[in-house]
Order: C-alpha cells, then structure tokens, then sequence
C-alpha cells in the first residue's frame, strides 16, 4: 500500500491462506466500531474472504460490485492472477475491465466462470447481465449469482 492512512480510516489486512496472499486495505472507522459494537468482535470480516469461498476452476472471476465501485479478481485452482479495485460510471466500464483481464490473462472464455456479488441497484444488475449474455466472447462464460440485489 502506498502512501498514508486516509483521515477516519482504519488498516486492516487479510491473509487468503488458499492463495497464499496477504490484502492490505483501509475501511472507514465507524465500520469497524460498529461491527466490534454489534458483534463483540475485534477486526470485521473481509469481504475478501468471502469473495474467494467459491472454488475456483481454470479461470474464475469474482465481481463485486457495491454503489460505483466495483473489486475485479481472476483466479486458477493455484493463484490469484488478477486483483483490483475500480470505480465505474456504468455497466460498460465493469464489461471492458472484464474483457481486458481475461484477454490479457489468456484465459479462454469456453472455460472461464463467473461469479457476480451485486450490492448494488437491480438495474446495474441486470444491465451488466445483459451485457455479458450479448457479447459473444462473454455469453459463453458460466454465470453464478450467490446475491441478487433487492433494490
């Protein structure tokens, strides 16, 4: 992580054990109070660590997408090729990302999958659902869908 803590940020990290990669990433402190308050726990569970509970074939992406940003991850049975963190003004800008990683990651659309963690409106949901089921490349990716927005 380069650079200082944000004001009213707190630094928290993960360690993905089946990967074998330590997440260091910051959160607004009222998060964690709130979580210690409500849960009588010390540090909040990672959102990381349930974005990667879903076992991961040749080529597994993981999108989460929460109000104007959305976290991009590509994972093998092995490692972790791709992680990141984007903001995006619409469903287009998740689709380019999505394209541009597997594209430069080489893996083949015919065995890739997909899981979509939408906490976000049901209409960025279905745009980028669509989106996926219109381009020929992505239409072949298997779609999973652990959450379904309700908004």
């Amino acid at each position: 992580m380069y650079g200082g803590i944000e004001k009213d940020m707190e630094l928290h990290a993960v360690f993905i054990k089946s990967y074998q990669v330590q997440i260091v990433y910051q959160i607004p402190q009222w998060i964690s109070t709130y979580v210690h308050q409500q849960f009588n726990i010390k540090q909040c569970p990672s959102i990381f660590e349930s974005l990667f509970g879903f076992p991961a074939i040749s080529g597994t992406l993981d999108i989460l997408i929460v109000q104007n940003i959305f976290i991009l991850s590509l994972r093998t049975e092995k490692e972790l090729r791709y992680l990141d963190i984007h903001q995006f003004e619409n469903t287009e800008d998740i689709i380019y990302m999505i394209l541009n990683v597997i594209h430069k990651q080489l893996i083949p659309f015919e065995i890739a999958t997909m899981y979509l963690h939408a906490f976000c409106t049901l209409s960025v949901r279905d745009s980028l659902v669509e989106h996926v089921r219109k381009i020929e490349n992505l239409s072949r990716i298997q779609l999973h869908e652990p959450i379904i927005p309700f908004v």
